[in-house]
């Protein structure tokens, strides 16, 4: 059976046809630009997250019972006093009203922004889409749908796309073309359909209490605190991932704001919160926001606005029916749940990551050079005799244990001692850290220093990867500098990584196998396709750098970050317009 990351990969070619004009990323309508401390309120209202699943200094050890009282054995309210989670439900609409909440029924307008996916490392953010979604959930059914109308602001597409996302339990299907690539229905699989839930469930909270309130358990007040100069309280509710934290208005007893921790392939533990204003009763009685806002560390990725609530309306009939359905995996679906945001980011920019990128087709494309593909992302691994030079650590961890597996298998176990990282953006950077676990020297850009210092020093406990494991005190990093190259030297295939001036990442390299004649190119010309998205621009780049470094001569061959096999030089001349 074809599954959803089989047609996705199958399908890449028409996206060049659908974006002729496209153009480098930018920062036009970066909600963080202004102020990037404005979503986060003040320097106090990250404290609830400094040590991942664990509570703060000022944080109640107590939990409260279904009967009110604690675990400590402590009364859950104070004299007469409502407890914090009575109170937040009654500003919800009341116990009655949350406690039959059965369906919702609403309309969302609002953006969404990728992070490190931008021109300068640690940019705050890109535009990524506009979009129009009709929400319709039967919680007691366990089927979500959405009725999606996106419209690409990712790279100036401007590409309208259409689609219904649709869950029943832990299936469902995409009705429609959800991608900028073309690719059709096609069943969910189980980290996209657990990861797509649970961004509805942090964007409301109702859902959350709801279910609180049949088991209050595990319930526990954190304390006060302040938040944009207003004082609050804090609820910890039992969470699948982390613990997820309410913060409460302490004069209206309104959400403010809502806060976890999840993954982050490159970033590692990430605080995600949901910030809500203009609370207002729905037809059913239950409060919903009006507004809502997403942000990933502090940065601001998705902001809607919501009309049309309400919780009296009944689902149609076929509303959750699936024309088919992936077989489930709980393991996926877990997977799905830790890295929720990373997961609705690629889908919000119209390039859905689904399912794991593991499989490995090798090509040797000349003597000790093989390109590595299998899926979006592509390596390339030269012998030297000192062991394995690595061009390209994409994704995620699996993928890098993949590559690592098939040299293990196929080079003697040769040991990789540089992994060169072609750019910052996340999807081609997020296992270098699992390379330096290994003993690996990274070869990054110029201007990728801090942000490299930050990612491979960064907490990964949410979903431990192997640097969490071995940590290494003093990682060794070359930076190959601004305008310059640097070598590595070897009697068969020496490597040379060039500066590239271009214009889609500050700190791009191209890597250089020159007695092989082969270059490896990321993003700005993908052999194999007849339409590329920087036009040919990114062609251009690419030849003069190799002009300007005097390694024109040296090429022949010219293998891709994506795209499929390889391309001659001159058909890169070509792309180039000449």
């Amino acid at each position: 059976m074809q599954t959803r990351s089989e047609t996705f990969v199958r399908s890449l070619v028409p996206v060049f046809a659908l974006a002729l004009t496209a153009a480098a990323c930018g920062d036009d309508g970066d909600p963080n630009a202004a102020d990037e401390s404005s979503s986060t309120g003040s320097a106090d209202a990250s404290s609830d997250t400094t040590a991942p699943g664990s509570d703060s200094d000022s944080a109640s050890t107590s939990t409260t019972g279904a009967d009110g009282s604690s675990s400590d054995g402590s009364s859950g309210t104070t004299g007469d006093e409502a407890s914090l989670l009575d109170r937040v439900v009654a500003a919800l609409g009341g116990a009655d009203a949350l406690s039959s909440l059965s369906t919702i029924a609403l309309q969302a307008q609002g953006s969404r922004w990728s992070i490190d996916e931008g021109d300068t490392p640690r940019q705050t953010t890109v535009p990524a889409s506009d979009y129009d979604i009709a929400l319709t959930w039967d919680l007691q059914a366990q089927g979500l749908r959405l009725d999606v109308a996106r419209t690409l602001t990712l790279f100036d597409l401007g590409l309208p796309l259409s689609y219904s996302e649709i869950v029943a339990g832990p299936a469902g299907y995409i009705d429609g073309v959800d991608n900028l690539f073309q690719a059709p229905s096609a069943p969910m699989l189980p980290d996209r359909v657990a990861a797509t839930v649970r961004q509805q469930q942090l964007l409301h909270p109702q859902v959350l209490l709801r279910a609180v309130l049949a088991d209050p358990s595990g319930v526990r007040e954190l304390g006060a605190i302040d938040l944009d100069g207003r004082p609050h309280e804090r609820l910890q509710l039992p969470g699948s991932v982390r613990p997820i934290v309410l913060w409460i208005d302490s004069e209206t007893d309104q959400i403010s704001r809502l806060t976890t921790i999840e993954n982050d392939p490159l970033r590692r533990d990430v605080e995600v919160a949901v910030d809500f204003v203009d609370w207002q009763a729905s037809d059913g009685g239950v409060a919903f926001a009006g507004e809502a806002s997403i942000t990933v560390d502090g940065i601001v990725i998705a902001s809607e606005t919501r009309s049309g609530v309400s919780t009296t309306t009944a689902p149609p009939p076929d509303a959750f029916t699936l024309p088919a359905s992936a077989p489930e995996d709980p393991d996926e679906a877990a997977r799905g749940e830790r890295n929720s945001m990373w997961s609705q980011s690629f889908v919000g920019a119209g390039i859905p990551l689904a399912g794991l990128q593991t499989q490995v087709v090798a090509t040797e494309i000349a003597p000790g050079v093989h390109h590595l593909w299998g899926g979006t992302h592509h390596s390339l691994v030269v012998e030297q005799s000192g062991g394995v030079v690595l061009f390209e650590t994409p994704l995620y961890e699996a993928r890098c244990v993949a590559v690592l597996d098939w040299i293990d298998a196929n080079l003697d176990g040769a040991a990789v001692t540089h992994a060169v990282v072609s750019h910052h953006h996340v999807d081609h950077a997020a296992c270098a850290r699992t390379l330096v676990a290994r003993g690996a020297t990274l070869v990054v850009g110029t201007g990728a220093e801090s942000v490299w210092d930050e990612v491979l020093a960064a907490p990964s406990t949410v979903e431990p990867d192997e640097l969490a494991a071995n940590p290494v005190d003093d990682p060794a990093i070359e930076i190959v500098p601004d305008g310059g190259e640097f070598t590595l030297d070897d009697a068969t295939n020496p490597v040379t990584v060039y500066d590239l001036e271009n214009p889609h990442a500050a700190d791009l390299v191209l890597p250089v196998v020159e007695g092989a004649g082969v270059a490896f190119v990321v993003d700005l010309y993908n052999p194999g396709f007849p339409f590329q998205v920087f036009g040919p621009v990114g062609a251009q780049a690419v030849l003069a750098s190799l002009e300007l470094h005097g390694a024109l001569d040296a090429v022949s061959l010219i293998a891709g970050g994506h795209g499929f096999g390889t391309a001659t030089l001159a058909e890169l001349q070509a792309a180039a317009g000449g």
